[in-house]
């Protein structure tokens, strides 16, 4: 009964002569009776015949990773194994250590190669920054050797050269900082300069786009851009991007004059001119009394400076004003006439939006009273004195500031009046300030003796004290 279970199970088959056992079922039953170890040792045995016959076919050794897994079983695999899985065994562990050996090998190498990549790399990198420093520094120099011809072509009221100079430089690559330091207020001073003189409104507009690419506040380059996009080209158009500009207060004192009050005393009364016993006394002379109404004076001399942006606006040179000694803008000017002096006082109000203090009719010879035989001109100048605006001092105006009444003889007062023809003895100093005697403000002296123009006394005309 037992056998014909077994054999319904397929797991025998009987007659009467034999019992045959399946051999699945033989297999099974041996395998369930196996540990782990063995199974394993099993696998490996069979894996290690199929790696050998790989390698027959390929020549394909064990990789490292193989070997590994070996390594623990092998002692219990040796027996079962033949001499030619285990030379292969031995084989695949020389080509491991060989494979090891050349991947060393060729690490070493590549880190060598990478090592003197490094090293050629620092070495580069360190030629680099030479010469980025040597180029800074050319350019620097070559920065400064335009900067300082363009602040001495300021100086000597040569705008246009300064503006192409400055322009180069800004172009010239230096730290932001320092271009900006540099040319910020120069520019800013060109900018001024021939938006004001209303001539060449296109060299205001390239002084705004060099300014415009220095950087400024976002205000300043608003207006700045849009001044270059419109092309703007008049003096009303400008004015509030000059008045924005950060050095505006400054440049205003530059080229304007700064008024300030002459004290004429309690009642403005003072006696004019010498007696006859007095030293210097002239023959058409009398001593009189003058009685002045409270009036201005400039704080200096007409200076270069501020005749520069006159002639710019009236298109004239300035080559036929310089001395011998060089022009320099913050000094006085000389070699002007008197109708120069007058045009001057005319233009001045016109800038500054006051009523012109003179009518003047530019015709050789159309003043019939002019006997002047070192007027070559003659033109007829009629001074409108009821006119509140810039215009040369009277005779007692100029004899006032000069000391009399003050206390304080041989100070010259500086005024927009004060007009050098000529200069005598030595050259012109800088004007540039005034100084406090007590409570009272006196004006620059002036070295030597510059000839000066007024309006002469009840004549009208001009004359040189």
């Amino acid at each position: 009964r037992v056998l014909r279970l077994l054999e319904k199970s397929r797991i025998l088959r009987f007659t009467e002569e034999s019992v045959e056992l399946a051999h699945d079922s033989l297999a099974a039953l041996i395998d369930q009776q196996r540990s782990d170890a063995q199974r394993r040792l099993n696998e490996l045995h069979n894996r290690l015949k199929n790696n050998y016959r790989e390698y027959l076919d390929n020549k394909e050794f064990l990789t490292r990773r193989q070997l590994t897994v070996l390594e623990e079983y092998l002692p219990l695999l040796q027996p079962k194994l033949d001499q030619l899985v285990l030379d292969f065994i031995a084989a695949s562990y020389a080509d491991a250590e060989a494979r090891e050996y050349d991947e060393l090998k060729k690490a070493k190498v590549q880190e060598a190669k990478e090592k003197q990549l490094r090293e050629n790399a620092e070495t580069a990198l360190a030629q680099l920054e030479q010469t980025l420093f040597v180029i800074r520094e050319r350019n620097l120099e070559t920065f400064r050797m335009l900067v300082d011809p363009g602040i001495r072509l300021i100086g000597t009221l040569d705008y246009a050269e300064a503006l192409q100079k400055l322009g180069t430089a800004a172009a010239v690559e230096v730290e932001a900082e320092v271009k900006r330091v540099a040319l910020n207020s120069l520019l800013c001073e060109l900018l001024f300069f021939f938006a004001e003189g209303g001539r060449r409104p296109e060299l205001a507009r390239e002084a705004a786009g060099h300014l415009l690419r220095l950087g400024q506040s976002q205000g300043l380059s608003g207006m700045l851009d849009r001044c270059i996009q419109e092309e703007w080209f008049t003096r009303k158009q400008f004015a509030s991007l000059l008045a924005a500009l950060p050095h505006y207060e400054l440049l205003k004192s530059r080229y304007y004059p700064v008024m300030l009050d002459v004290p004429v005393g309690g009642d403005g009364v003072f006696e004019m001119g010498t007696g006859p016993d007095e030293w210097g006394h002239r023959s058409d002379e009398t001593l009189h009394k003058v009685k002045l109404l409270p009036y201005q004076m400039a704080m200096t001399p007409v200076t270069f400076y501020q005749f520069a942006l006159f002639s710019e606006a009236a298109g004239r040179r300035l080559s036929s004003r310089t001395p011998y000694w060089g022009r320099f803008g913050d000094h006085p000017l000389v070699n002007v006439n008197w109708y120069e002096a007058v045009e001057y006082a005319n233009w001045l109000n016109e800038q500054l939006n006051l009523p012109p203090c003179y009518e003047i009719k530019k015709e050789r010879g159309s003043d019939p009273n002019n006997e002047s035989q070192l007027d070559y001109l003659k033109w007829k100048v009629t001074w409108k004195p009821d006119t509140r605006g810039y215009r040369l001092p009277t005779e007692a105006e100029w004899n006032w500031r000069h000391g009399v009444g003050w206390g304080l003889p041989g100070i010259f007062l500086r005024a927009v009046t004060t007009w050098a023809s000529w200069h005598g003895i030595g050259q012109t100093q800088v004007m540039n300030s005034c100084r406090e005697i007590g409570t009272q403000t006196v004006f620059w002296r002036t070295t030597g003796e510059l000839i000066r123009w007024v309006i002469k006394r009840q004549m009208g005309l001009g004359c040189m004290i």
